[in-house]
């Protein structure tokens, strides 16, 4: 069952453009920063388009029912679908945690990003 109370959070995190509420988990940050794959986006840069997509450009976040091994630690896992169409014709797939649930100041990390399959 989903929790659109969580999905809010997640949504207000990424639409509130206080710094904080929304950064990389720094191990992911620098896998992605090494990723080939990604034609030389950098972190900071889909970081930056995806706030700018989901506060501006009518972006939607879903939630998705966390199924993974080794993923016991969330219920759910948001993510993104980024248009770049100069780059990758499906967009590039954002993969996002809450991390903090405060109703004030909600708290999502980027914890994954690549080509949209």
């Amino acid at each position: 069952m989903k929790d659109p109370a969580q999905l809010e959070l997640v949504v207000k995190a990424l639409t509130c453009h206080l710094t904080g509420c929304v950064d990389w988990h720094p191990k992911q940050m620098e896998r992605v920063r090494r990723d080939g794959d990604l034609k030389g986006l950098s972190p900071e840069e889909i970081q930056v388009m995806t706030v700018e997509f989901v506060a501006h450009g009518g972006g939607k976040v879903q939630q998705v029912i966390e199924k993974g091994r080794g993923y016991d630690h969330r219920e759910y896992y948001y993510k993104v679908v980024v248009p770049c169409p100069d780059l990758f014709k499906k967009g590039i797939f954002v993969e996002l945690e809450l991390v903090d649930c405060d109703p004030d100041l909600p708290v999502v990390m980027l914890v994954n990003a690549h080509e949209q399959r």
